[in-house]
């Protein structure tokens, strides 16, 4: 029984770093890799290659207090698609929304903050103590585990 766990615990690292290195090997060779679209009218009369890996430096930034910075990023498919005229309306459209979309997700936070304070109130004092008891079980066991998961990718057992 030792053996068949310790074995499916090797493959499931192996998985976990595969999932993890294909996809960025592969994101990479596409950046260096990726033609132009000759189907999208460019100034030039040679197109250059499509390059993703960030927005141009015209992009817009909101910088707000306690927000990240914006960074334009296109929706799947589209960077072989568009022309640099579209990507920066598509840039100013997502810098438009993107203040709109933080501060609402601020406000589900603190909806969610108030919401876990009433349940909590519900409880008496030694339900409280047991469910905080159950939390710390919880995060110990959690960072125990990425501590574990951490080791797999250095070869060490």
């Amino acid at each position: 029984m030792i053996m068949g766990t310790f074995k499916w615990k090797t493959v499931a690292r192996v998985a976990l770093a595969l999932g993890v290195l294909l996809p960025w090997a592969a994101w990479s060779v596409a950046q260096e890799t990726t033609p132009a679209n000759p189907n999208v009218p460019d100034a030039g009369s040679q197109a250059p290659a499509v390059t993703t890996a960030s927005p141009p430096a015209a992009a817009p930034a909101a910088v707000t207090t306690g927000v990240k910075k914006f960074r334009g990023r296109l929706p799947a498919h589209y960077s072989t698609i568009v022309s640099s005229d579209q990507r920066q309306k598509i840039y100013d459209i997502q810098s438009g929304y993107y203040e709109k979309i933080a501060d609402l997700e601020r406000q589900i936070l603190e909806l969610r903050t108030k919401q876990d304070q009433e349940v909590e109130a519900v409880l008496t004092p030694q339900q409280l103590s047991d469910v905080k008891k159950l939390r710390e079980a919880s995060s110990t066991k959690r960072r125990g585990r990425s501590s574990v998961e951490a080791t797999a990718g250095t070869g060490q057992n």
